[in-house]
């Protein structure tokens, strides 16, 4: 009926043609990109293992929570024992201080190590989580905590944390982080031919957490064949767990089903024990993907076959499910998914992303047209305005397109990366919330290096928190291998002739910053103009040594829209940015942002928020009880942007809590992650 292993084995092209995925950028709406300290990108990406034989297989990549990244991949460097390498990534481009130039090798206990995900440990490190294979045990399933200096995490052993190993089977594991600084592991575990699904939470220092015994609790006491595991965290330091179930294998189909567990390993309130069926259609659902909603809950999406008639084994379709953490659906969203895409030919989804307006995108691999489809989702269910029924196609190129991969622009925006198979080459797209290829971007997509001899594969995505995307994938260049890396702006590459990097707008004032690459000219003039009026020169700009140029423009009227442009050089060497748009508040806006960071220390807890005008305000702090642990009075600050700090001295012990900002009748609400 269908393949266990080509289901789950990542970055695996099963026999489909590919898609992707996306969202807007807004020009009238604020961006937020701080300025890197030293500019290190440069065209065709930034090797993040120095280039050495063997090195930069299948990555994975995540946000390091200070504009860079943490990347991991599979080393070929030692053929006999395939292991594990790390390394960190700056917001500029360079490799983190205290990181080996050639990465740091993490893992790796079999002579053949598979990377199958990672989670942040919420200061700036990662788990990774790693399939072992090591005879005559078989299959085991590893874990290893990297810090953000580039070391272990004490505790942990050299080789990675045995999560499971035994004489059976454990596999296909998955990875979430946990809220308080650990995570959670949920993978198959195979006992003759059936396999069941289980899972562990791993404290930050290596230990089985309490009410999840070791090598880990069966997941589903419900007996029967299940696999494919996807772990979601539920935003209140448990977990949701996705997966595919066989308890209805008799009647010849396979269904998703999904349970959410409490951190202390309990099944939560509302929640069936014995799973809740989230799609039971007709013949099978399969190849699920998963992820958070933001809000405590989850979205899948799946193959589907229940349009397939019983003697054609292709033609399976797109469904989406909507899980509430107690256990429901909401309003608008069927037990057994929303279609999707629903045509002639055969989809697979690859990646979805939360859109931060209460939807989701999704994005698939199709045989249709280019192969790379995305549909957007909104929170009632129903279809984004703009969006074609069965998606957009994500881009032009002539080509075999596959495995597509999405980060939020964070701005209602996404990146989407992929790969061109008959070009053997790595492709960034930057799409709307609207469907639409973002401004300044071509329709077939920006190639991330520009090489005579492409062999580029492998591609993963990531947002840098603040605007925009980190993108790593695996390439030989010059006879190398080497994991490679590039960062993308609202304009495209850094590493561009001229970028725009930041936009901010305030009632009196607008701030905006270029990033420039290197010039004989350092200054350049700022050009201005409204829907009604033509450009006029606004003033003069300096590049500072670190290539960037701020402007700030306080001749602004409030409730008014303007245009900007920046111009370095003059004639026929002139380099002209993208026209950026900035609509100027009439006031400030009540809105809270959360902590800054968030995770932070429970010693020094700083809150960012914003008061719309002069009166009584207060900030508050729950537990997960809802037990009021602080309040301070801040409506003294008076209206503006603040960011105050919130403990003074108190200690707040580490966990998952609530922050309330009340101002008059307005109240906002925000969660804040504790840690040590």
């Amino acid at each position: 009926m269908f393949d266990r292993a080509e289901q789950s084995r990542p970055g695996v092209n099963r026999g489909r043609a590919p898609v992707a995925a996306v969202l807007l950028l807004g020009a009238s709406l604020p961006l937020s990109l701080p300025a890197a300290a030293e500019a290190n990108w440069i065209p065709n990406g930034v090797s993040v293992s120095d280039t050495c034989p063997g090195c930069g297989g299948e990555s994975q990549v995540i946000p390091d929570s200070q504009g860079g990244a943490f990347v991991a991949w599979r080393d070929f460097r030692n053929l006999n024992d395939v292991d594990i390498y790390a390394q960190r990534v700056t917001g500029s481009g360079a490799i983190a201080p205290g990181w080996p130039a050639s990465g740091l090798r993490a893992a790796g206990r079999g002579f053949d190590d598979f990377l199958l995900g990672l989670a942040p440990d919420g200061q700036g490190g990662g788990f990774l989580v790693i399939d072992s294979t090591l005879p005559p045990t078989g299959i085991d399933v590893l874990l290893q905590h990297v810090r953000s200096d580039g070391l272990i995490a004490p505790g942990w052993p050299s080789d990675g944390l045995i999560v499971a190993g035994s004489i059976n089977d454990e596999r296909e594991a998955r990875i979430c982080a946990d809220g308080a600084g650990g995570a959670y592991v949920v993978y198959e575990r195979y006992s003759g031919s059936t396999p069941d699904v289980r899972a562990a939470r791993i404290t930050s220092d290596g230990q089985f957490a309490a009410g999840w015994p070791a090598p880990g609790r069966v997941f589903c006491e419900f007996p029967g064949y299940k696999s494919i595991p996807l772990a979601v965290a539920d935003d209140s330091g448990g977990v949701m767990v996705t997966w595919v179930d066989g308890r209805n294998l008799s009647q010849t189909r396979a269904d998703i089903y999904a349970l959410r567990r409490t951190r202390d390993g309990a099944v939560a309130p509302g929640w069936p024990a014995a799973g809740l069926p989230v799609c039971t259609a007709a013949n099978t659902q399969t190849y699920p993907v998963a992820c958070s909603d933001g809000a405590g809950g989850a979205f899948a999406a799946w193959s589907d076959f229940r349009n397939v008639p019983p003697d054609q084994p292709y033609g399976d379709d797109i469904y989406l499910a909507h899980i509430r953490p107690d256990g429901g659906f909401p309003a608008g969203w069927p037990a057994d998914g929303l279609p999707v895409a629903v045509v002639n030919g055969t989809q697979q989804p690859m990646d979805l992303v939360a859109d931060g307006q209460g939807g989701v995108l999704v994005a698939w691999e199709d045989s249709r047209g280019s192969g790379l489809y995305l549909q957007r989702v909104q929170a009632d269910g129903t279809p984004a305005p703009g969006w074609p029924v069965n998606g957009t196609p994500v881009s032009t190129l002539y080509d075999y397109l596959y495995d597509p991969r999405i980060a939020p622009d964070g701005q209602g925006g996404v990146y989407v990366a992929f790969s061109a198979y008959n070009s053997i080459k790595v492709y960034v797209q930057h799409l709307t919330a609207g469907g639409q290829v973002a401004p300044g971007w071509p329709a077939e997509g920006l190639p991330v290096a520009d090489v005579v001899y492409p062999n580029q594969q492998h591609p993963r995505i990531c947002t840098d928190g603040q605007g925009g995307a980190i993108v790593v994938w695996s390439e030989v260049r010059n006879g190398k291998g080497s994991a490679y890396a590039q960062r993308y702006v609202v304009d495209g590459p850094v590493a561009v002739a001229l970028a725009l990097v930041s936009a901010e707008a305030e009632p009196e004032a607008v701030r905006l910053t270029w990033y420039a690459a290197a010039s004989n000219q350092d200054e350049a003039t700022v050009y201005r103009r409204t829907m009604q009026s033509e450009w006029e020169r606004a003033g003069t700009v300096l590049r500072d040594g670190e290539g960037y140029l701020r402007f700030e423009d306080r001749t602004v009227a409030a409730g008014t829209r303007y245009g900007y442009r920046l111009v370095l050089g003059s004639g026929g060497s002139a380099s002209f940015s993208t026209e950026t748009w900035i609509e100027v508040p009439a006031g400030y806006r009540f809105a809270l942002a959360g902590l800054r960071p968030n995770p932070s220390s429970g010693s020094d807890l700083k809150v960012g928020f914003t008061l719309a005008r002069a009166e009584r305000a207060a900030l508050e702090l729950f537990d997960a009880t809802g037990r009021r642990v602080l309040a301070r009075e801040v409506g003294a600050l008076g209206p503006g942007h603040h960011v105050f700090a919130l403990s003074q001295g108190a200690r707040v012990e580490p966990g998952v809590y609530w922050l309330r900002l009340t101002q008059g009748r307005e109240s906002a609400a925000a969660r804040a992650v504790v840690i040590r």
